[in-house]
């Protein structure tokens, strides 16, 4: 092989090597743009071999002439594939520079003091960036925010385990606090009292700091009420709705988990099937509102007014509903299970066929309430009113009937109900019930059958 040959075969090597390089630079695989450029360079190579060995074994004219040919081709090529590489260069660094302004309209998001937000940013540009350099970058920065995204849920996690125990706390009180029948247990300055008083206000404290974990687990738009936010099944979770005017606003299926609703104006507000699972509604007005399979475990309804409003088959499962207001409510099939009805009224409510299995009637009121097919299983009804209330077919099996006042109330049909139970009740003045169980209350506890005097 002459100086020509080698020459050129030089180049080809040289162009070849040019090519991988930058197919491969930055990653380990070769980027389609350079594939081309790979496929040209090698069938240069390949032809530039074949006839430089033709040329050095048969070494004749037309071999050089042949060469000379391949020299333009080689020459053009390699100009060709340098402008090539360059112009890939400036539209590579002019992609960057695209990349980074783009990027700059987005510096105070991902700059922001919640966590979730620098998430959703960083998995944003950690997919759609397509300069290799800054994708790594943004998918390295992902690494470091979801580490702090894991470290904020343990801490909502460890928060809510506290906040369990101190319910859990409160509620074995209030149990021992009703086991004493007196109802100085249940006024301010009675120790039970005092001890709820304090639990209750490190409740609210523990629920606070919650929210404020939850604020950095929740994107902000949900955080600040926003009109175009109050819509059928809009994620809520965690909102902070205090005091907020939303009348007859359609929250259908909305999920309002642990939103903070505290003398929010709910008034007529459709919330069928919306989800309030340890929802803070104290003082809320939800007059005439609609909850018919709306989940509210666990929430808080504490001197809430819930008159008028229908209930049917809502899960109301552990709430706290000290002094709430569900006057001529609508709560048939509504699962109250545990929950606390301390100083409750319920006048005109209609809860037949209802669970309040292990409820807390410490002083409600049910006066002509239809309690027909209620599951009252456990239920405490220390000195609770029922007078003229409907208890027909309800189940009383181990319920604790001391000093209820169930003046003209009808107890025909109810399951599981004893002489004993009766014999605890504060008054049974002209109540109905089976006649064999009626005579042998009157043979023990002739003076229950009397007019209770006025209070």
């Amino acid at each position: 092989m002459d100086g020509h040959s080698a020459w050129i075969l030089l180049v080809t090597l040289i162009l070849l090597l040019g090519v991988v390089w930058q197919g491969v630079k930055g990653e380990n695989t070769i980027k389609p743009d350079y594939m081309t450029l790979l496929v040209i360079s090698l069938v240069l190579l390949v032809t530039l071999a074949g006839i430089g060995l033709y040329g050095a074994f048969v070494f004749v004219e037309e071999s050089k002439a042949w060469l000379h040919f391949v020299e333009i081709i080689v020459g053009s090529a390699a100009v060709g594939l340098i402008t090539l590489g360059v112009n890939s260069q400036l539209q590579s660094r002019a992609l960057n520079l695209q990349e980074q302004e783009h990027l700059a309209q987005f510096t105070k998001q991902a700059l922001d003091d919640k966590v979730v937000i620098r998430k959703r940013i960083a998995q944003y540009f950690a997919e759609v960036t397509q300069s290799d350099k800054l994708r790594n970058g943004w998918r390295n920065y992902l690494k470091v925010v979801e580490v702090e995204f894991n470290k904020e849920k343990e801490n909502a996690k460890a928060k809510q385990d506290e906040i369990n125990i101190l319910k859990e706390r409160i509620a074995n009180l209030e149990s021992r606090s009703n086991e004493t029948s007196t109802d100085e247990s249940q006024e301010p300055g009675n120790t039970y009292y005092k001890a709820k008083t304090e639990l209750r206000r490190a409740l609210r404290a523990k629920e606070e700091e919650l929210n404020g974990i939850k604020e950095q687990l929740i994107p902000s738009k949900v955080q600040k009420f926003r009109e175009d936010l109050i819509e059928p099944f809009a994620d809520l979770e965690g909102v902070n709705l205090r005091g907020r005017n939303l009348r007859d606003v359609d929250l259908m299926g909305a999920n309002l988990e642990g939103a903070m609703l505290l003398n929010a104006d709910l008034n007529g507000a459709n919330l069928k099937r919306a989800n309030l699972k340890e929802a803070n509604l104290f003082g809320a007005d939800l007059e005439g509102a609609k909850l018919y399979k709306a989940n509210l475990l666990g929430a808080n309804l504490e001197v809430a007014n819930f008159q008028s409003a229908n209930l049917v088959k809502a899960n109301i499962m552990g709430a706290i509903i000290h002094k709430t207001n569900l006057d001529d409510g609508i709560l048939v099939g509504a699962n109250l299970k545990a929950t606390n009805l301390y100083k409750a009224s319920l006048k005109g409510a209609n809860l037949m066929g209802a669970n309040l299995e292990a409820a807390n009637l410490y002083k409600a009121i049910f006066e002509g309430a239809n309690l027909s097919c209620v599951d009252f299983k456990n239920a405490r009804f220390y000195r609770t009113n029922a007078m003229g209330a409907n208890f027909k077919d309800a189940n009383f099996e181990g319920a604790d009937l001391e000093g209820a006042m169930l003046v003209k109330t009808n107890l025909e049909g109810a399951k599981s109900l004893t002489v004993d139970q009766l014999c605890h009740a504060g008054s049974l003045f002209q109540a109905d019930m089976d006649a064999e169980l009626k005579d042998m209350v009157k043979k023990q506890c002739p003076h229950l059958f009397e007019e209770p005097p006025p209070e």
